[in-house]
């Protein structure tokens, strides 16, 4: 009888110290930029998707650049990740995000730099297109389309570089959601100016 209760104690303590840490372990995460993203993403998934509300644009201004956002889209905010000056990572109420991202002109080529960013993507199935121009401006562009853990999606990146100024543009445009989202990336897209 004693030693069952030892051992019962012992699997007891196992257990709760096992829950201590499994706890510590997710409120760690959470915290972290990792557990940011899968809360975005988890927020994504969940949030109702809704037409982009072009008819009631909000205006974002920074001292590098300006540009206009459907209404019902929202700019993420955490400091602690993002700094809207620098890189904007704007949210369509389901999938589809814009990622604007001011990039250093000495910071060797910006199309490279952009490249480097979309490493964190796989692509199942990929089929490139180039284009030359998004807005009113002219650099180097690729059209990413394939499937996305078992979704299509449209990976466009975008980056325009001169001598004072340089900066680049990640669309993530999922397919079943086109139809909704397609007038804010293009509200987004004619209302982006660099200063």
């Amino acid at each position: 009888m004693r030693r069952t209760r030892v051992v019962v104690g012992i699997v007891v303590t196992a257990g709760l110290i096992t829950l201590l840490a499994t706890v510590a372990a997710v409120v760690r995460i959470s915290r972290g930029p990792v557990g940011h993203k899968v809360a975005n993403i988890a927020r994504g998934v969940l949030e109702r998707p809704a037409p982009a509300d072009v008819a009631r644009p909000r205006r974002l201004s920074f001292a590098a650049y300006s540009v206009s956002i459907p209404g019902n889209w929202h700019l993420e905010e955490d400091p602690r990740f993002h700094r809207p000056e620098v890189m904007a990572e704007i949210n369509a109420p389901g999938r589809g995000r814009v990622i604007l991202y001011i990039l250093d002109p000495g910071g060797g080529p910006a199309y490279l730099q952009m490249r480097e960013r979309l490493r964190i993507w796989r692509l199942d199935t990929m089929r490139e297109m180039p284009f030359s121009t998004w807005g009113r401006y002219e650099g180097e562009g690729i059209d990413l389309a394939g499937s996305v853990a078992g979704s299509q999606a449209h990976l466009r990146l975008f980056t325009h570089e001169a001598p004072e100024a340089a900066f680049g543009v990640l669309e993530i445009r999922w397919s079943e959601h086109e139809e909704r989202n397609a007038p804010g990336f293009e509200l987004i897209e004619s209302t982006f100016v660099l200063r």
